[in-house]
């Protein structure tokens, strides 16, 4: 579903995305972990973490992980909006992908599911369907 400031996204939708990032995964990377920021990171990183088989870390316990297996940790999240937390993660030597990115982002995951061209509020299904157009905790 679209209005026009929002799409609402469904979970065979997030399934779908969660598949071809799984795909890619298998053919292109060796990973040891899976993490993902609050909020919107952690259920696709347990989701995926689930079909790959492999350990979920919290964002903080990846952070303590050496460098080298950083690198072997994939680091998730909804959306690479912005991208600046995605660039806070690159920097500390993270795999990176997205189910979305925004192609006017500051940043490219390594892999992303869907680009999309569109200023358009993105409502994930464990999301409010009557959420703002910020995030809530942006408004205080």
């Amino acid at each position: 579903m679209e209005t026009p400031d929002k799409i609402y996204l469904s979970w065979s939708g997030v399934e779908e995305y969660i598949y071809a990032i799984e795909k890619w995964v298998l053919l292109n990377k060796n990973l040891k972990y899976v993490s993902g920021p609050a909020r919107g990171g952690l259920i696709p990183a347990v989701l995926l973490s689930h079909k790959l088989g492999i350990e979920f870390l919290s964002v903080e316990d990846a952070m303590m992980l050496k460098e080298d297996i950083r690198a072997k940790t994939l680091l998730i999240d909804d959306i690479c909006d912005s991208g600046q937390t995605f660039v806070d993660f690159h920097y500390c030597g993270f795999t990176t992908a997205s189910l979305l990115w925004r192609t006017n982002s500051k940043y490219i995951p390594e892999y992303y599911a869907e680009s999309i061209n569109s200023n358009a509020w993105i409502v994930f299904p464990w999301e409010n369907k009557d959420s703002e157009t910020i995030q809530d905790y942006l408004k205080k």
